[in-house]
C-alpha cells in the first residue's frame, strides 16, 4: 500500500508540474473545453470505456508533497483521476494570476505520454 502511494505520489508530482508550467507559459484567450470535452478526453484515452474514478486523499503527508510542487495551498481533500491496466489519466485545473487552464494528462508506466488542454479562460 505504501508502495503504490509513493508511485502516485511521483505520478501526481509530474502531473503537477506540468500543469504549473503549463499554465505559466500559455498564452491567448480560448475556451473551449467543458465537462463534454472532459468526457470526450475520457473517451480517447480509454477507447470508448472510461473506467470509474478513484481518488488520492489528501493526506497531510501528500498535501505537503502537493502544496511544495503547485507553490501554494491546495484546497480540496481528495484529487480525482481514472486508471486501467497501466494508463492513468487526470484532469487537472490551474489558476495563473486571472486565468483558468483546464489540462488532461495521461500517464502510463510513470511517465507522462499526453498533455492535452482542455480549456483555458481568462486574460493571457
Amino acid at each position: 500500500m505504501l508502495k503504490q502511494m509513493d508511485r502516485h505520489i511521483k505520478t501526481l508530482r509530474s502531473v503537477a508540474f506540468f500543469s504549473v508550467c503549463l499554465s505559466v507559459i500559455m498564452s491567448g484567450g480560448i475556451c473551449y473545453g467543458n465537462d463534454s470535452t472532459q468526457t470526450l478526453f475520457l473517451k480517447k484515452t480509454f477507447q470508448d470505456m472510461a473506467p470509474k474514478p478513484d481518488y488520492i486523499w489528501l493526506t497531510p503527508t501528500v498535501r505537503l508533497t502537493i502544496e511544495a510542487i503547485l507553490l501554494h495551498e491546495y484546497k480540496g481533500s481528495r484529487i480525482k483521476y481514472w486508471r486501467k491496466n497501466d494508463q492513468a489519466a487526470w484532469i487537472l485545473e490551474e489558476t495563473a494570476k486571472d486565468s483558468t487552464v483546464c489540462v488532461g494528462i495521461v500517464v502510463s508506466q510513470e511517465k507522462i505520454q499526453k498533455l492535452e488542454i482542455l480549456s483555458a479562460e481568462g486574460r493571457w
